[in-house]
């Protein structure tokens, strides 16, 4: 399966690229990157539960979207449509996507995790230049993918897994 996680991290190169050179990406990229990430989860798990957490990550997916609509349209004192002004399209199908690389367990601790590092990043950035810049969300989500993956070769870590992140809870 090394061959399928190379591809991933060409692919996720590739659209990092694109979202950080040109703030879009391909959509052809992104349906291409569908394919691997569905073979690698094919590898472990059965069809049912690829599905199965698929729509438990994209509920956790909608309900931050969710989340983010109503902290705009409080903020702005009407409803607000969050898509195509603060989060792009290509943003969201990456969301969707990346709901079939992970565990819901996983999902949640990357996305989290992921979206936290980057708005301590982009906070410093602001606080320091005073600019107030776009984020390439998709791309930078593909970076933070993209290491999880070369950790994912390097140390054999299954994201289907929720053993290392439940398992240290645990006392036994």
């Amino acid at each position: 399966m090394i061959i399928i996680d190379i591809t991933i991290i060409v692919l996720l190169l590739i659209l990092a690229y694109q979202d950080f050179r040109y703030r879009a990406v391909s959509w052809i990229l992104l349906v291409l990157a569908v394919v691997p990430l569905v073979i690698n989860a094919a590898g472990t798990l059965h069809y049912k539960d690829i599905i199965f957490n698929f729509l438990i990550n994209a509920g956790f997916v909608v309900i931050q979207f969710l989340s983010v609509t109503l902290y705009f349209s409080l903020k702005n004192r009407s409803l607000t449509n969050i898509f195509n002004r603060y989060i792009g399209t290509g943003d969201v199908i990456m969301f969707m996507i990346m709901c079939i690389a992970f565990s819901p367990v996983n999902f949640i601790v990357f996305t989290t995790l992921g979206l936290f590092l980057l708005t301590i990043i982009y906070g410093i950035n602001y606080i320091i230049y005073k600019t107030n810049k776009l984020i390439p969300l998709a791309g930078c989500m593909s970076l933070i993918l993209i290491c999880l993956f070369i950790v994912k070769i390097t140390a054999g870590v299954d994201f289907y897994d929720d053993n290392l992140i439940v398992g240290g809870w645990m006392i036994g």
